[in-house]
């Protein structure tokens, strides 16, 4: 390429400078003008187009791409996503038929074997009764624990007495555990009647008793010489929490 110092037609000056593609401008007169190029320059222009054609072409293929993996990232989302829903609908439809199954399993061997009460002390085996009444003294035992405090002191539960209640329905039993506590207070004492029961008592074919493992315990509290204790100052008033406040129940004691 010749280099070639640039004049201004007009003036024939030399300060010029840039002012487009093919066009220079003198700073002189203003003059705006064309220039000629050789062919050597003319080659390394086409060449400099050609190239950067090749390079907005490449970009766009690239970008074309890069648009098209994500379509398809996000068509194998929206398929796992279908695909995820379609499954889960078939697993729920299959639990629904399971448990309408099992629910009618149930309603039938709930018609070929009621489910029998105890409705007597009779009824219930002298070992299976211990073990309940054993539970009951451990939740009597408990509230001691939590309920004695520094200077407070508590003596073993006392049994008093037990009660079988069986709903009137015949769709209900609990038996009640009535136990004496007694408390100390430096020179002073108290005597304080707490029950508790176990509830659900059902005769098995094989003559023993099934119940729930766990004791209720319905017990209040009251201020004695500044601390808490539980269960209710006279028999009396325990027997109308545990015994007569429950209706709908026939009570018989042990």
């Amino acid at each position: 390429m010749k280099l070639q110092e640039v004049k201004c037609p007009n003036c024939n000056g030399s300060d010029v400078e840039p002012a487009g593609e093919g066009l220079m401008r003198c700073r002189y007169c203003n003059t705006t003008f064309t220039i000629d190029y050789d062919e050597e320059d003319a080659a390394m222009d086409k060449s400099r187009i050609e190239l950067q054609m090749q390079r907005e072409k490449f970009e766009h293929q690239d970008k074309m791409q890069k648009e098209a993996k994500k379509s398809q990232r996000i068509s194998i989302l929206i398929f796992l996503g279908i695909l995820f829903a379609i499954i889960a609908g078939l697993i729920m439809a299959n639990t629904v038929v399971l448990q309408d199954q099992e629910e009618s399993s149930s309603v039938v061997e709930s018609k070929t074997k009621e489910t029998i009460y105890v409705s007597d002390f009779s009824e219930i085996p002298d070992a299976q009764f211990e073990e309940m009444q054993s539970l009951a003294l451990q939740a009597a035992k408990k509230e001691i624990e939590i309920a004695a405090i520094i200077e407070v002191t508590a003596e073993e539960p006392e049994y008093v007495t037990s009660y079988l209640l069986t709903s009137k329905e015949g769709d209900d039993n609990r038996l009640v555990f009535v136990y004496k506590d007694t408390w100390h207070k430096k020179s002073e004492s108290i005597e304080t009647y707490v029950f508790y029961y176990i509830q659900d008592l059902q005769l098995i074919t094989d003559g023993t008793v099934k119940y729930k493992t766990y004791v209720q315990n319905v017990n209040d509290m009251f201020m004695w010489n500044n601390t808490f204790i539980y269960g209710e100052e006279s028999f009396d008033l325990c027997y109308i929490k545990a015994i007569s406040a429950n209706a709908d129940f026939n009570a018989i004691e042990k």
